[in-house]
């Protein structure tokens, strides 16, 4: 009885799950992103944020991230002072490395110290673009 139920929810399971590399076409049109788009968007939403920061004004920043790491963020964005200030002269550009829904994916680069970061944000059901983490 216990081979059988194992082959059975086997089955079930291979049946209802994709072939690896294969997707439910239904959904990949209800949830496909155009990047181009997104990254657009994303951009403003960055620039905006790091006016933010250039101006010094912590409280504004942190709203650009998402809601669970607003507290930690605005300790961190407090801690640094004016020194938030230059931030956003010491990163590169964007470069956008993947949009998957609801995620999208950059890398930038602190110019002093070389080192390589990525910012990730999460769409939210209403829309919204947040900073996920960075």
């Amino acid at each position: 009885m216990l081979r059988e139920l194992t082959i059975a929810t086997l089955a079930i399971v291979l049946l209802a799950s994709p072939v690896l590399g294969q997707t439910n076409s239904v959904d990949d049109d209800r949830t496909k992103l155009d990047s181009a788009l997104v990254d657009s968007e994303l951009r403003v939403i960055w620039a905006t944020f790091c006016t933010a920061l250039n101006a010094g004004d912590a409280k504004a920043a942190v709203e650009f991230h998402i809601p669970e790491s607003r507290d930690t963020q605005l300790k961190l964005y407090e801690l640094l002072g004016d020194h938030i200030r230059t931030l956003p002269d010491n990163w590169s550009d964007l470069t956008l490395i993947e949009v998957s829904n609801p995620f999208a994916t950059y890398a930038l680069t602190d110019k002093l110290s070389g080192l390589l970061h990525t910012v990730t944000f999460v769409r939210y059901p209403d829309g919204k673009w947040l900073i996920h983490g960075m």
